[in-house]
């Protein structure tokens, strides 16, 4: 006979099973993210942008591996490394460097 999976049996048990798969699933695009700046690292001799790209795409990763961490405390992610995942990595220029 087939033996059912288990179930988490109380809330605390249900939530930590969803943070477990929130930090998989951001470990799995930390990974994906990294692949891609090797891409754009191999990119650089034929597009200028692909270095700079590739930089954003390092600090995605890393938030994102920093996401994992944080769920796996059973914590959300600070909102630092919110603020990178939404802007995917990419630091707005500032007014200051902007005007220099």
């Amino acid at each position: 006979m087939k033996e059912e999976p288990k179930r988490p049996s109380t809330a605390i048990d249900r939530a930590t099973a969803q943070y477990e798969r929130l930090a998989k699933s951001a470990d799995e695009v930390a990974r994906t993210v990294e692949l891609s700046a090797d891409v754009h690292e191999q990119m650089t001799d034929h597009n200028p942008r692909a270095a700079e790209r590739a930089e954003d795409l390092r600090r995605l990763a890393a938030a994102e591996r920093e996401a994992a961490a944080a769920y796996r405390r059973g914590e959300t992610p600070s909102e630092e490394v919110q603020q990178t995942i939404r802007t995917r990595g990419h630091v707005p220029a500032t007014d200051s460097a902007a005007s220099s």
